[in-house]
């Protein structure tokens, strides 16, 4: 009789174990909204096929042998590749949670990749075109690095989380991770409001109890101003989209001795 393997702990687990580090700093409220251009609402297939669009302007057309111009391809970061089964960023489990971190612009380990091939162009960040994981990615790159566009691409993340995107949410959080520890932890607590659990399972900057305080409160804020925003342009407002895999979650923390 074949005995059963030993079951690898799953890597959020272990990250309940080293859930606090970092400094604190001085943080400034501003309002992500303000002055943010009106959003369209962008249908799921344009979501899921916005990566096969050539967003960058194309480039001068090269001759075939009969004459006739051919455009050039599209950069290899625009190429779509969504998560699959076996994705090795996200590891996820079941075609379930493959269907939500694709829902949600979540990004796969080949785009990510591709991604970081490509220099962030600020003139692509156009969420009417659909919402890029690519974009994304750039914009939060462009936050971080080009002080110049810096509010063109945080109203980008606004907008995509706006329609919907909880990687945008968390990509806000990424670009506060250093200035501003507790908006940081807002938007990545508002990606949890959301329904993505495993938001919560990170390394976090060590807060305050009054900072802690504060932080949660403006998740809840963050997340009200989205559906907020949605309604007075006539769109929805957004329902929790839990991400998949929560049952199994508890059941493996019940099983390591872990009371609920």
């Amino acid at each position: 009789m074949m005995q059963d393997r030993p079951r690898r702990r799953p890597a959020w687990l272990l990250a309940l174990v080293v859930a606090s580090a970092g400094l604190v700093v001085v943080y400034s409220l501003v309002d992500p909204w303000r002055q943010s251009p009106a959003p369209r609402e962008v249908s799921s297939q344009a979501v899921e096929s916005s990566e096969l669009q050539a967003i960058a302007e194309p480039g001068p057309a090269t001759q075939g042998s009969a004459g006739a111009a051919r455009p050039r391809p599209a950069p290899r970061a625009f190429a779509i590749s969504q998560v699959r089964l076996g994705d090795t960023l996200h590891e996820p489990r079941t075609q379930a949670e493959v269907d939500w971190l694709n829902r949600n612009a979540f990004p796969s380990r080949e785009t990510l990749v591709a991604a970081g091939e490509v220099e962030p162009d600020p003139r692509n960040l156009d969420v009417s075109k659909g919402i890029s994981p690519t974009q994304i990615i750039h914009a939060e790159n462009i936050a971080l690095t080009q002080p110049r566009f810096r509010e063109q691409a945080m109203a980008y993340l606004n907008l995509a989380a706006v329609q919907g995107s909880i990687f945008a949410l968390e990509s806000l959080g990424s670009v506060y991770s250093n200035s501003n520890p507790v908006r940081s932890e807002a938007y990545f607590r508002a990606a949890a409001l959301r329904g993505d659990w495993k938001a919560s399972l990170r390394m976090r900057a060590r807060l305050s109890p009054e900072q802690d305080y504060l932080s949660e409160l403006l998740s809840h804020q963050i997340a009200s101003r989205i559906n907020q925003d949605r309604i007075d342009r006539g769109l929805p407002p957004l329902s929790p989209d839990v991400r998949p895999g929560l049952d199994d979650a508890l059941l493996e923390v019940s099983e390591h001795g872990v009371l609920y």
